[in-house]
Formats: C-alpha cells, structure tokens, sequence
C-alpha cells in the first residue's frame, strides 16, 4: 500500500507535535542536569552578567525554538518541496503549536501559578525567522484543506 504525500504530512504533523513536547523536556533536562539552571538563577534579579550565561541562554532557545524544524525538514513528505520549504512549512507549524500552548497557558493562568515564561518571545523569533527565509527562498507557502501548497511570490 503505497502512502500519500497527504497522508505522510498529517503523520508527520503529529510527530511534530510529539517532537516538540520532547525536545521541550529533554533540552530542558539535558540543561538542568550540566547545572545550567544555576547559571541563570540570577539573570531575573541582576540580568544577564558573564558570557556564558548569554551563550548558554542562546543556545537554549535555539534548541528550543529552531530544533523541531530542522529535524523534520530532513522528511520529505512530497518530491515537490526542497529542503528550504519545508523548513518554512515546518517553522510555521512549530510556531502554531507553541502559539496554541501559549494559549492554553495564558488562558488557564498556568503562567502565575507556575511562573512559566519560556514562551514569552517565541513567537516573535520563529514568525521571523519563517519570513526571512520566506523572502530569500523567493516563494510563499499557502495551507488549504489539501495541505501545502508552495507557489511563487509575485515581484
């Protein structure tokens, strides 16, 4: 039985899903267990002091933020889109998912109770960085009931 480019995008959104809660978890244990989380207890009060807090920080976030992309783009999922373009479609589906528990979070109060911040600039880096590579790549990506379509921008 021969699978569908349709049918290998909707299960690879689900991996996607599951993905990011794990690279959410791992990154953040991997990082508690090196005692990073002791380097940064005092970013809150003083800010960020030393380099290492900065790089570590950085690092982080790019695991956190960019991670799940890169490792799904290397699925092709259909013959027609090169590896850029499904970094994009990839981005913007990270980016709907951390948008979503954004939500849920918020919505709840999740972020006082448990004083949860890490979504805090996500958006913002992960939209842009989905329209930088949007505009060097040269084409737009639409979503429809179909699922991805990818066609020229227009000058």
């Amino acid at each position: 039985m021969k699978i569908t480019s349709k049918k290998k995008f909707f299960f690879l959104k689900i991996i996607g899903v599951m993905l990011d809660i794990i690279i959410l978890i791992g990154v953040t244990a991997v990082f508690v267990l090196l005692n990073i989380d002791k380097l940064w207890e005092s970013i809150p009060i003083n800010g960020i002091t030393s380099f290492s807090q900065w790089v570590t920080l950085i690092l982080y976030r790019f695991l956190l933020y960019i991670l799940p992309a890169l490792l799904l783009s290397f699925f092709r999922f259909d013959k027609r889109y090169k590896y850029i373009t499904r970094l994009i479609i990839w981005l913007n589906w990270t980016l709907f998912i951390y948008l979503l528990s954004n939500v849920v979070i918020k919505s709840l109060s999740l972020d006082l109770i448990w004083n949860i911040s890490i979504f805090n600039s996500l958006d913002n880096i992960v939209l842009l960085l989905g329209y930088i590579l949007t505009f060097f790549n040269k084409k737009k990506v639409e979503f429809d009931n179909t699922g991805a379509i990818v066609g020229e921008i227009k000058p």
